[in-house]
């Protein structure tokens, strides 16, 4: 295998590729920056524009787009007997004069035709919402779990340095979370709901409401490990949307005039604040606490065959949290964390869980390393060859009631434009045409929606996992002496022998999840990150979806594996060249164990529809696939690095 990995470099002289462009590339991927972790905190380093430029690229470029009686069923009130209380809050607004023969008292003007500055025009969303508010709990018999403000020039605080933000208006919880919190320092850890106001609504105001929408939220998630979901309003003059973003999928409302269609943002605000913290977006396996320092810490639960355990993250800042920046997505965090004991004391040794979210139909880091070590026994017999991989003590799917499902059809909403096109109907006309105390009423309008209905978008659901790992472990990204770097790697080496006896590949070999652990007082690199494994060369089930190209971390990652196909060919006079091999490897006889069948597979293959190295199921021509050089290739690359 290692040797065959060698004439695939040699092979560029045959293939047109030269020496000094091998040598050139090499400089490249070894002095290309790596993915940006924290050491610090749980914030990464860096300007403020550098953080927006990641945060606004990480973002969806559409989201499910949800007729309004979808999106109610979204964002449900607590007790399904208050779902009167809509109704009921709008007759009480009414007969205190809020309400004036259907508009708001508020704004007898469309926002856009007032000589008034912004801030002015919507400083009476806050009373607005007072009145909603104190209208539901006079109802319901009992008072809200937040409040909206609107402090448009206000910075909202953070606990970590560099992270804060400005927005127009923001929902806070009642009881606040946040260290130091109060009437007059909140904390963004409390907030619920963002509001983003617009007095006109030109291309430019409307796509930067949508961006300032979905970027707090991706801050939001990064900056807090409790928050599984939260929410926002946007206005552009007379049009509101309601957000509903999450780990696990975004949605938002079909437009509407906020002005005269009151009773779908008095839906929204009595859900929102008229709720339990779990139904607002607080994840309840995941506990904050406050140390005698006054920092935070932060417990997880672990639930494995019915026992349920807590582990308490140490030190100052999380291992890994390079993809929590991405709002839809793993969101992986690592922490090194001890178990917590039932009177609330630290217990045992140091332990590393990680968390993150997968698409729904894919399986485990758990179930992965047990398919693996299952196929791996057959060759290895009774040999120490788990050594190499890490040690799991919990394998956990954590389960969220309060997390709500997409409806099976919606629409496409575009939430990054370009901001010389002005996304179709914007703008919300008002449809009472009667003026109150102003004489530039718009008139009616009947298409409400950015795209045709009909436009569909295949969203894929997540499931939230946890994982908990016996070692720590120190990642080869952070070990400066050589000797050590390149004894990590030959052990690396036998760990991809292992992944090769099982018939999987690992497609994300790099200098995070090559980690160098203590076992029995001996130090030995343990393989870790198996969510991109696979089985190498299996076909997609009929219906499956056709697969990715690319995994990987670039710094590491293979030639042909970053073009998305074969760059050296196949030598029809090398005997080692079997065809059937050649075709999937460049040509380079990879020692291809024989293929199992499915039945000798213990993990269901068609959950792994990502595979780039798997066949159409109606076409015998094959896609470009990752295979087992490619996974060395990386064990190279990470060498070069080291070496520059």
């Amino acid at each position: 295998m290692v040797s065959s990995f060698f004439a695939y470099f040699d092979a560029s002289k045959k293939s047109g590729i030269r020496e000094s462009s091998i040598q050139a590339y090499i400089l490249v991927n070894s002095l290309r920056a790596c993915p940006i972790m924290s050491t610090t905190g749980l914030y990464t380093s860096g300007s403020d524009s550098t953080c927006e430029v990641r945060r606004n690229s990480a973002l969806p470029e559409v989201i499910p787009e949800l007729r309004h009686i979808d999106f109610k069923a979204l964002v449900k009130l607590q007790d399904p007997v208050e779902d009167d209380v809509p109704r009921k809050v709008v007759e009480a607004l009414t007969a205190k004069g809020v309400i004036v023969d259907g508009r708001l008292k508020y704004w007898p003007k469309d926002p856009r035709y007032t000589t008034d500055e912004e801030d002015t025009i919507f400083q009476d969303m806050e009373t607005y919402s007072d009145a909603i508010l104190d209208a539901g709990a006079t109802i319901m018999g009992r008072q809200p779990t937040a409040r909206s403000y609107c402090r448009p020039r206000n910075v909202e605080k953070s606990e970590a340095q560099n992270i804060s933000f400005k927005s127009d208006g923001n929902s806070f919880l009642l009881d606040p979370l946040g260290l130091g919190a109060g009437k007059g320092a909140r904390y963004m850890v409390d907030s619920v709901t963002k509001h983003e106001y617009k007095k006109h609504d030109v291309a430019t105001e409307v796509n930067q409401n949508r961006r300032q929408a979905l970027g707090n939220a991706a801050q939001m998630m990064f900056a807090d490990p409790s928050r599984c979901f939260r929410f926002a309003v946007t206005i552009e003059n007379t049009t509101m949307r309601l957000w509903f973003l999450s780990r696990a999928f975004c949605a938002v409302s079909e437009p509407f005039n906020f002005i005269t269609e009151y009773e779908h943002y008095i839906h929204f605000l009595l859900a929102t604040t008229f709720n339990d913290l779990e139904h607002l977006g607080f994840d309840p396996t995941v506990s904050r606490r406050i140390r005698d320092d006054k920092t935070v810490v932060y417990e997880y639960m672990v639930s494995d065959k019915g026992v349920v355990k807590l582990y308490r993250t140490v030190g100052d800042s999380a291992l890994f949290t390079y993809l929590s920046l991405r709002l839809i997505g793993r969101g992986t965090r690592v922490w090194r964390v001890r178990e917590v004991s039932p009177d609330g004391e630290l217990i045992g040794k140091e332990h590393a869980l990680k968390d993150y979210w997968l698409p729904e139909d894919h399986q485990s880091e758990g179930e992965i390393q047990s398919a693996i070590f299952k196929l791996a026994a057959k060759k290895f017999g009774d040999t120490d060859y788990k050594q190499y991989f890490m040690t799991i003590l919990h394998d956990t799917i954590v389960s969220h009631s309060s997390l709500p499902q997409l409806p099976d059809t919606y629409n496409q909403l575009g939430t990054q434009p370009s901001d010389d096109k002005h996304p179709t109907n914007a703008h919300v006309k008002s449809v009472n045409t009667k003026p109150v105390g102003g004489s530039n009423i718009s008139s009616p309008t009947t298409n409400l929606s950015d795209y045709p209905p009909g436009v569909t978008l295949r969203y894929d659901p997540r499931k939230h996992c946890r994982v908990l790992f016996d070692e720590v472990g120190t990642p080869v990204r952070e070990i400066r002496n050589h000797s050590v770097v390149f004894r990590c790697l030959a052990e690396g080496m036998q760990g991809l022998q292992v992944f090769h006896a099982a018939s999987f590949v690992h497609r994300d070999i790099s200098i995070g999840n090559l980690l160098r652990c203590e076992v029995d007082k001996k130090f030995i690199c343990k393989i870790s990150d198996l969510e991109y494994a696979c089985p190498y060369r299996k076909r997609l089930p009929i219906g499956a979806r056709q697969p990715e190209i690319k995994t990987g971390t670039p710094s590491s990652m293979a030639v042909e594996v970053q073009n998305g196909c074969y760059l050296f060919t196949a030598d029809n006079n090398d005997p080692r060249n079997d065809g059937e091999t050649g075709r999937h490897s460049g040509g380079y006889n990879l020692d291809v164990p024989p293929d199992y069948t499915s039945t000798d597979i213990p993990i269901d293959v068609s959950r792994h529809t990502g595979d780039p190295g798997a066949y159409t199921s109606t076409s015998n021509a094959p896609l470009f696939i990752h295979n087992y050089l490619h996974d060395v290739e990386s064990i190279w690359w990470i060498g070069m690095l080291f070496l520059s």
